[in-house]
């Protein structure tokens, strides 16, 4: 199932045939904010978003290749595009799907003007 920003509106419930960290911490009865970005996970704090699920929109703009799910887990070095650690010390997990990790979950734009090296490296 691939992630689709434009029918984000706020609150949506978790996609219980999502495996992993995901379906391990959600069930039809709880919901996943919704974020705009990767900087509003990682300045996330218990209080702005007490969820343990949530969906980013885009690394650091809707729909630009770096949206996706997040959960908490154990707490974990960040690494910039799987895990995130938010204000608070949580370190959120990327649900993968079990597809390729691409450079835009590391922050990569790929757009032919900007320096991608610290997105790919």
């Amino acid at each position: 199932m691939a992630f689709d920003p434009e029918w984000v509106t706020g609150y949506v419930p978790p996609a219980p045939e999502w495996n992993g960290l995901w379906a391990g911490k959600a069930d039809q009865s709880t919901t996943s904010m919704v974020v705009s970005n990767i900087a509003t996970l990682i300045a996330a704090t218990l209080t702005t978003l007490p969820q343990t699920t949530c969906s980013v929109l885009g690394y650091y703009l809707n729909g630009d290749g770096g949206e996706g799910l997040f959960a908490v887990g154990a707490n974990a070095s960040a690494n910039g595009g799987t895990i995130i650690n938010d204000a608070s010390g949580r370190s959120w997990y990327r649900e993968t799907g079990g597809v390729p990790y691409s450079v835009k979950w590391f922050g990569a734009k790929g757009d032919n003007s900007n320096n991608d090296y610290q997105g790919i490296t």
